[in-house]
């Protein structure tokens, strides 16, 4: 009885203990941030070259200018996992400063660039190394983002499954909105939308809309753009004697062979409305399909992309081999809208062209009492892949992660068959060593009976030797004693 009290104080020094144990886990255990949670924007001051400032009012028509040296200091009450800045005009590297470390920012170029901050911190600089100019940032807590947040992927070189080339910044909507919905935002594929002219030389703000409405349609890859103004033209002839249509030709060559498409789609050759810019855009994507794979045209980008010939290309409103696409099942991955109604929301991105009367209909884009132009009607210009039998644009087409993956399957089959034919030869080693060991075995064998039948006949031989020695030994031993005993 006296060891129960023991027993008792052992028992309860046990509990102390592993209590104390679970304590001192908790505490030097880091808390995770909690990244099911939506995050929130989160209140920051700006302090802009030691002058506080607020640069987060959401506008397009409003900026701040920076010049290379200078710094922008962000700090919250709360911690700051994520910025998103919305600069003003085409970005280059600049670097953000947080907790002792420095990382470098803005090698992509995007337009609306998120930048994740790990960890988090209460403080963050933003170093310009380049001059800059900004219309908003925000800070984000940590958790998952909001869907309107834009986090592009780089332009999708050489594996691009659609190129959708677009003259103007709402055009990709108004027209081309359909395929944008299904392929891209729907099935995810790489699509990659390259657009005719620049807005930074004219309307700046129309650059943040059509990343915006990209963005709502469900693209994720980064467009891009060519260097020519957005002039208003009513004739092909005006347009070709407004821009170097060598140098649009030259673009479009360039962007096939770097994009590397399976498919191209562009807009209608006379203009939907008659816009002479569509024209001369759709008219050059018709003789770079021609000229693509000839490497002595543009040779500057056969040097840099090599050559390339697309398999399918598509023009809106094509008359012959015409295609219908399908604009109203609703997409499972666009939250069960359909394509025309994605289009919709898309267009609505683009608010500084709401002031004209183009709208997306059920029958596509019409101008209030005109014509449709339904951007579900296309016709196959080109194929070396055979002629459609569907609404399809990806009839008798492989995608690139389609070939990717026959491609990985083709080379595990081929490993698996090498290792089968290792494993075989292995067998057949295996059996002519056990074959070679039998042989030997058989061999040994014979010569141990050999040599045995050998000694046997060897010991006969003088056991015979040796009776017959013997007999005549008796024989003489015999005669002599009859001889002995006839005396």
């Amino acid at each position: 009885m006296n060891n129960i009290p023991h027993k008792h104080l052992y028992f309860k020094s046990a509990i102390i203990i592993f209590f104390a144990f679970i304590a001192v886990f908790l505490v030097y255990t880091p808390v995770k941030a909690d990244d099911t949670a939506t995050p929130l924007p989160i209140d920051i001051t700006l302090s802009t070259n030691g002058k506080v400032s607020n640069i987060t009012d959401g506008s397009y028509y409003t900026e701040l200018n920076f010049k290379s040296g200078d710094t922008i200091t962000i700090s919250s009450a709360s911690d700051i996992y994520g910025l998103y800045i919305i600069w003003n005009k085409d970005v280059s590297e600049w670097n953000l400063e947080y907790n002792g470390t420095t990382i470098k920012c803005g090698t992509n170029g995007f337009l609306h660039e998120y930048v994740p901050i790990q960890n988090g911190t209460g403080s963050c600089t933003i170093n310009i190394l380049n001059d800059a100019s900004i219309c908003s940032i925000y800070a984000y807590s940590s958790g998952s983002l909001p869907a309107d947040v834009q986090q592009w992927k780089a332009p999708c070189n050489g594996n691009t499954d659609i190129l959708v080339l677009s003259t103007h910044a709402d055009d990709e909507i108004l027209f081309l909105g359909g395929v944008l919905a299904t392929y891209g935002g729907n099935e995810n594929l790489n699509v990659q939308v390259a657009y005719m002219c620049d807005f930074f030389i004219t309307e700046s703000y129309r650059e943040h809309e059509k990343l915006d409405g990209l963005w709502e349609a469900g693209i994720t890859h980064y467009p891009v753009k060519g260097s020519f103004k957005d002039i208003g033209s009513r004739s092909l002839s005006l347009a070709m004697s407004q821009y170097s249509y060598d140098d649009v030709l030259s673009y479009v060559t360039t962007c096939l062979r770097r994009f590397k498409p399976l498919v191209c789609v562009t807009q209608d050759l006379d203009g939907e409305y008659g816009h002479g810019g569509h024209m001369l855009y759709a008219k050059a994507v018709s003789e770079a399909l021609d000229i693509s794979n000839d490497a002595s045209y543009y040779p500057e980008s056969v040097a840099q992309y090599g050559t390339w010939d697309v398999s399918k290309a598509y023009f809106h409103l094509y008359q012959e081999n015409a295609i219908k696409l399908d604009l109203q099942t609703p997409l499972a991955n666009m939250g069960n809208r359909t394509a025309i109604q994605v289009a919709q929301d898309a267009y609505d991105k683009h608010v500084s062209q709401h002031k004209w009367d183009f709208a997306i209909t059920d029958k596509g884009f019409v101008t209030t009492g005109s014509a449709s132009y339904s951007c579900s009607d296309f016709g196959l210009y080109k194929t070396s892949v055979g002629a459609d039998t569907g609404n399809d644009m990806l009839e008798n087409i492989i995608t690139y992660e389609e070939q990717e993956r026959l491609a990985k399957e083709a080379e595990e089959a081929s490993i698996k068959a090498e290792e089968a034919s290792i494993e075989a030869e292995s067998q057949k080693d295996a059996h002519s060593d056990r074959h070679i060991k039998i042989t030997k075995t058989k061999i040994i064998t014979i010569i141990i009976l050999i040599i045995v039948f050998i000694l046997a006949a060897f010991l006969s031989y003088k056991y015979y030797v040796l009776v017959q020695s013997r007999k005549r030994r008796n024989a003489r031993k015999k005669k002599a004693s009859e001889k002995k005993e006839s005396r």
